[in-house]
């Protein structure tokens, strides 16, 4: 019974040192890191066009609804954010 517990213990021992092995290999590869740094950079952008998009969102819609006022020849009331056309 002795016997088979020391191999136990041998047979367990190996397979951390390969365990351990596999882990210092792994932890020194590189190979990965350049896809993880683009995917926070791309991750950073996105962010930055939706922030500055809902930020800019409403005044370019104003500005197109104000031009399109001036088109249509209307004036535009600035608090209301309106177009008032003369009728015709």
């Amino acid at each position: 019974m002795l016997k088979i517990y020391i191999d136990a213990m041998v047979l367990g021992n190996q397979a951390l040192e390969q365990v351990g092995k596999r882990v210092r290999i792994f932890s020194k590869d590189q190979s990965g890191a350049t896809a993880v740094e683009y995917s926070l950079i791309i991750a950073l952008v996105a962010i930055a066009i939706t922030v500055t998009a809902t930020a800019l969102g409403k005044d370019v819609s104003r500005l197109f609804d104000k031009a399109g006022c001036f088109v249509r020849g209307g004036t535009w009331n600035a608090t209301a954010f309106t177009c008032n056309v003369a009728a015709q």
